[in-house]
């Protein structure tokens, strides 16, 4: 059903009212309802149908939010900009503005990157302008930029506009890597989080480097790699002429399995509570066997924790290993609060 929803001239929707009516918890809980609502406008047998209102609501709701929340980005970075601090803001409106309307993507957290030296009166100075119900984030980034220095990113960055402010941006090619190893991290329960691989990927400048991109690391350039046939095989991204489409025949049925698996049992209640079970709902009697399996049965997650590959070999000694070691800390953590 979000399959090209993100281009410019969607393709024409191949589900009926029925469809959509039955999967709507789903697609709402996805993040992608504005991207859902782009697709089916334009048939009205479909527009016109009840199930089809709580998508064009959410897609108004979404045009209204991006709009408050840029003007909230703005003052952050007129701000920070004064007080010597260089920020570049990531995920979020960086990706939602390749989108062909921002209504398109939810307006959500504020990702930052600073330098570590900056984080402390980085995050004094936001604290300060939010208020709004945005959250800024500062943690998001340390996996998928780890191996990157502070000044390599940042020598790379490229400035836009918004609002007349200078807002600094990731290059192309460390976004795109950005959003896949994101993807990953958080084991690709999110499908509105694969729609913007999709829309980087295929938004791309014509100069874009792969190598710059992909990096030398092969277990690196394997997650990346990964993730662009997902999006291909999962929502019809275009990968022909990427390092990736020759992986395409190859590429191992579980990571596929897994997603589908996950995005089957999305709700609105699950995205609340960020999809996996908090300790404290772990703690509670009858919760905790059921918690490791919602939490740590993933073996998406457990192959990027212990930095392993996609591929065919067995997830097994990896999620047993992962889910073993996660369990206990979080079980031990919560008995000594």
């Amino acid at each position: 059903m979000l399959s090209g929803a993100w281009r410019v001239v969607p393709p024409v929707p191949d589900f009926d009212r029925n469809l959509l009516d039955e999967v709507r918890p789903q697609l709402l809980a996805s993040g992608a309802a504005g991207l859902v609502w782009r697709k089916i406008r334009g048939d009205q047998s479909i527009a016109d149908s009840p199930a089809a209102d709580v998508f064009r609501d959410w897609y108004r709701s979404n045009a209204l939010n991006s709009a408050r929340q840029q003007h909230t980005i703005a003052a952050i970075f007129s701000r920070l900009t004064e007080s010597n601090v260089k920020p570049i803001i990531v995920k979020g409106w960086s990706i939602a503005r390749l989108y062909p309307e921002l209504a398109a993507r939810p307006a959500g957290d504020i990702d930052l990157y600073v330098a570590p030296e900056d984080r402390a009166k980085a995050e004094q100075i936001v604290r300060g302008l939010l208020d709004s119900p945005y959250h800024a984030d500062f943690e998001h980034l340390a996996l998928a930029l780890s191996r990157d220095t502070v000044a390599g990113v940042f020598a790379r960055s490229e400035l836009c506009e918004l609002h007349g402010v200078p807002v600094r941006v990731l290059c192309a090619e460390d976004n795109l890597r950005l959003l896949a190893v994101h993807y990953l991290q958080h084991g690709g329960w999110r499908p509105l989080w694969l729609c913007d691989v999709a829309v980087a990927l295929e938004n791309r400048p014509p100069r874009f480097d792969w190598k710059r991109c992909l990096g030398n690391d092969p277990v690196r350039i394997n997650w990346v790699e990964s993730v662009l046939v997902l999006a291909h095989l999962l929502l019809g991204a275009r990968i022909d002429d990427t390092p990736a489409a020759g992986w395409i025949a190859k590429f191992p049925q579980w990571p596929r399995e897994s997603i589908l698996e996950k995005w089957g049992r999305l709700s609105l209640e699950i995205v609340g509570q960020g999809y996996f079970p908090s300790v404290g709902s772990m703690l509670k009697p009858g919760n905790f066997i059921r918690a490791i399996k919602h939490r740590w049965d993933d073996p998406i997650r457990a192959t990027v924790e212990a930095g392993g590959r996609f591929d065919n070999s067995s997830r097994l000694p990896l999620k047993i290993r992962w889910g073993l070691k996660r369990a206990a800390q979080f079980y031990f953590s919560g008995i000594e609060h």
